[in-house]
Parts: structure tokens; C-alpha cells; sequence
């Protein structure tokens, strides 16, 4: 069938997309999710804390994602997750989610000081909506900080003590107790 004006094919694409729009909706099972925009207000972005060689749980919560797709990023550059499907090599890291939930956990097996940092819950919308987690891990040896390239006037170090961390400014001589800040 051959549409040679162009008037007579939209109206042709109008007529497909509204008898199969419904039919369409029905088959991804999403027929109230194209109403509403995602959302992750409810996402719980609360500082994590996890001790070395446990398991930490990061939870992101997204309303009517429909048809886009959760992102869980290292910083905003490194990706981890798309959906529920692991896309490092680092096969610590999992997504525990129930088909239809709203609730999407990154699960990450055994954390060592390097998993320290900031997490990204990301839906691939225009523009994309994100959510930020901090994962702070705790470690009973003695861990150089990352390079601060000058950007930061103080850097500690966490050092265990019983039950206690205890925080020593590299800065300036004498420590701080800093129980608070972990």
C-alpha cells in the first residue's frame, strides 16, 4: 500500500497509534505508567554506613517508571546496573527487585574501603532524574585518603580504635573525636 500524499499517511499513523495504543499498554502491563512522569521523591537517600566484608543495601524508590530504564552509577560516570541487569564486571554488585515494584536495592557483596563513595539512582528521562546515596565504609586498617588535588583544606583519616573511630586531621597537628560525622 503506497501513501502518495502526505496528509493521508498521518492521518494513517493517527489512526495506528490510537486502536493500538491500548492494545500496547495491556501487553507492557503499564497502562497508568505513561500518565504520570517518573519520580524518586520517595527514593531514601539517608548516608549509609557498612562495615568491611558486610553486605550494604542501597534503596531506590521510583514511581511510574513505565517504559525508562533505572541506572545505578559509581559517581555519575561509572555504570553499574541497567534495570535489573549488571553491567560491571564486578559480579558483587545486584539489583533485588520485584517485577511491578516500585523498589529497586543495590545490593553490594563483601564492601571494601574503595566502595566508599557516592552512588547514583538515575532514570534515563530528558532530562535525566537522579538521586544520591552515600556509602561510607569502615575498615580496621589504617587507609590513605583519596587525592584531594588541593580542592578540600582538611583531609582525615579514620583509624578504629575498639569501638571508636578516631579522626586525625592531616593538616593540622592533634585529632578530633568525630563520632558524628561517620
Amino acid at each position: 500500500m503506497a501513501f502518495h500524499h502526505p496528509m493521508i499517511l498521518q492521518i494513517f499513523l493517527a489512526y495506528l497509534v490510537c486502536c493500538f495504543n491500548p492494545l500496547l499498554a495491556q501487553l507492557t502491563d503499564n497502562r497508568d505508567e505513561g500518565l504520570l512522569p517518573p519520580s524518586l521523591q520517595d527514593s531514601l537517600q539517608v548516608p549509609q554506613i557498612a562495615a568491611s566484608n558486610t553486605n550494604a543495601l542501597l534503596t531506590c524508590v521510583v514511581r511510574h517508571l513505565g517504559n525508562h530504564t533505572l541506572l545505578w552509577k559509581y559517581g555519575v560516570s561509572r555504570v553499574l546496573t541497567a534495570g535489573n541487569v549488571r553491567i560491571t564486571s564486578d559480579s558483587r554488585f545486584s539489583v533485588l527487585h520485584d517485577k511491578g515494584g516500585d523498589v529497586y536495592v543495590l545490593q553490594i557483596l563483601n564492601v571494601t574501603h574503595n566502595d566508599t563513595g557516592l552512588y547514583v539512582c538515575e532514570v534515563n528521562t530528558d532530562p535525566p532524574l537522579r538521586s544520591f546515596h552515600r556509602l561510607s565504609v569502615l575498615t580496621d586498617v589504617l587507609v590513605a585518603p583519596p587525592s584531594a588535588g588541593g580542592k578540600h583544606e582538611h583531609t582525615y583519616v579514620w583509624v578504629y580504635y575498639g569501638c571508636m573511630y578516631k579522626s586525625k586531621s592531616l593538616k593540622h597537628s592533634g585529632s578530633d573525636f568525630l563520632p558524628h560525622q561517620l
